[in-house]
């Protein structure tokens, strides 16, 4: 077994055997299945606790392209809740995500990550021009498959949206998909920073689904850093909108809440 190299703090080789096999089961046709299987279960347990348990409140539904339609969805990151909450939403329409290759130190924990994830994850070396997770989403919008970004690149620690990272533009304009862009709030409370696993008790959440976003302006530039950056900013204030929406929506309940409670007080 090769060791992680301590300057790459990832293991090379096992990063590229992943990056393999993802493409290699899609290619023969049985990673839907495994993820059907596999993901059942997970989806089914989510879905008790956060849509039945907490209250899961989904806008813009209409939104989401037909199954078959490849895209990339960009969201807003709070918490360890959006992919797998996102994911349970969509069961069993096969939904993939990337995750940072450092999560790929050994091949045991690899191994593990992958089934838990129902091998729907795959590595992606930051700062690098990793041209196969590249090709590999590439493949995935053609055969009509999901992707989940997050363009912040961490998570937020106090929910307001950060800058869009440059990498996420890059990446997007090397795969040139379809974007919907994605708003989410209140799961924060629900998985917190630190907790090894969702609190049964919280306030509810939401998740919002923008139209998708047609970028293909940007196709015929050529990528550089100006670009790039462009790219992830158009993503960032199409959720800003969204996000601004959703509370302008939501101050009217506020308001006649706070006038109600005025009234019952005189």
């Amino acid at each position: 077994m090769v060791s992680p190299s301590p300057k790459l703090r990832y293991n090379r080789r096992l990063v590229d055997f992943v990056l393999w096999f993802e493409q290699a089961i899609m290619r023969w046709g049985i990673s839907d299945l495994v993820y059907f299987i596999v993901a059942g279960p997970l989806a089914l347990v989510l879905h008790c606790i956060f849509f039945i348990k907490h209250g899961v409140e989904i806008r813009g539904r209409e939104n989401v392209p037909p199954r078959g339609t490849g895209f990339f969805l960009l969201c807003n990151h709070i918490s360890k809740a959006e992919a797998p909450v996102i994911a349970a939403w969509l069961y069993p329409r096969p939904f993939w995500f990337p995750s940072k290759a450092e999560f790929y130190k050994g091949w045991v924990t690899g191994f593990f990550w992958q089934l838990f994830t129902a091998v729907h994850t795959f590595p992606v070396r930051r700062g690098e021009r990793d041209m196969k997770a590249v090709g590999l989403m590439k493949e995935l919008l053609q055969r009509g498959k999901n992707v989940l970004l997050f363009p912040e690149g961490t998570r937020s620690t106090d929910g307001e949206l950060q800058p869009g990272k440059r990498g996420v533009g890059m990446i997007v304009h090397q795969a040139q998909p379809l974007v919907l862009p994605v708003y989410v709030r209140g799961f924060a409370e629900q998985w917190p920073t630190g907790h090894m696993l969702p609190l049964l008790s919280a306030p509810s959440s939401l998740i919002s689904f923008g139209k998708p976003m047609d970028l293909s302006k940007y196709w015929d530039q050529e990528l550089s850093r100006d670009v790039a950056q462009a790219i992830v900013d158009e993503v960032m204030v199409e959720i800003a909108r969204l996000k601004a929406e959703v509370e302008e929506q939501e101050a009217p309940a506020e308001a006649g809440a706070t006038e109600h409670q005025g009234g019952d007080e005189t």
